[in-house]
């Protein structure tokens, strides 16, 4: 799935960048009150708009649209 550098996305679109990671944050949170403590980190890995383990750190395009739509339609392997 697509991914976009967070240096290059703040460069370019440094507000959209501030809200995007305002929306990140509420996530995290949403995340910790609803899965037990021992889940966190491995969900919050998953779901994060951000990708923290990258060098350099991306911004996920697709977890980004997964949580701004209200329903969703799978892509089909070849379209990746």
């Amino acid at each position: 799935m697509e991914k976009w550098p967070v240096d290059l996305f703040g460069h370019m679109l440094p507000r959209h960048l501030e809200i995007l990671l305002s929306i990140n944050s509420i996530l995290i949170e949403k995340v910790k009150r609803s899965f037990p403590q021992n889940e966190h980190e491995q969900r919050i890995s998953r779901i994060s708009i951000i990708d923290e383990k990258a060098n350099p750190k991306m911004i996920r395009i697709a977890n980004l649209c997964l949580i701004a739509c209200h329903k969703t339609i799978f892509c089909s392997e070849l379209q990746q």
